[in-house]
This record gives structure tokens, sequence and C-alpha cells, in this order.
């Protein structure tokens, strides 16, 4: 893993344990939308 991790790096990818961060966030906000916790768009 970890050569995997230093050839993503090199290539300018941050690699992730799990989702992206961004993903993530939007993941959760389109759940919390369609709970009606949220307004939709």
């Amino acid at each position: 893993m970890k050569a995997i991790r230093e050839r993503l790096r090199s290539i300018g990818l941050e690699p992730y344990d799990c989702l992206s961060p961004d993903l993530m966030d939007a993941l959760a906000t389109q759940v919390a939308k369609q709970k009606g916790l949220l307004p939709a768009a």
C-alpha cells in the first residue's frame, strides 16, 4: 500500500483509505436532502 500511496502522490493525487472528504460530504448532503433534513436544490 505504501508504494501505491507514494505513486498517487507523485502524480498529484491524495490517497485516502476511505472515500475522499469532498465525496463523503456530497453523499451526506444527498442523503440529508432525501430524508427531508435539508431543502432540495
